[in-house]
């Protein structure tokens, strides 16, 4: 049975600093609608990478 985990958590990306690409993990504890969104340091959006329904459990995201 896979590891579910009892929160919500977002990691520290890696590898940091990244060129070109770089990994996002994060951890949902229930099946929902998850969003993942790049923002600049000007709060203006950059690219939404997750928008839609997770299961529960831990994911990775690649960013190039």
């Amino acid at each position: 049975n896979p590891i579910v985990p009892t929160a919500y958590v977002l990691e520290q990306n890696y590898p940091n600093p990244f060129n070109p690409t770089t990994n996002i993990v994060f951890s949902i504890p229930q099946t929902e609608k998850a969003t993942l969104t790049i923002f600049n340091l000007l709060g203006q959006k950059i690219a939404t990478l997750v928008d839609g329904s997770l299961l529960a459990g831990t994911h990775v995201v690649s960013w190039n």
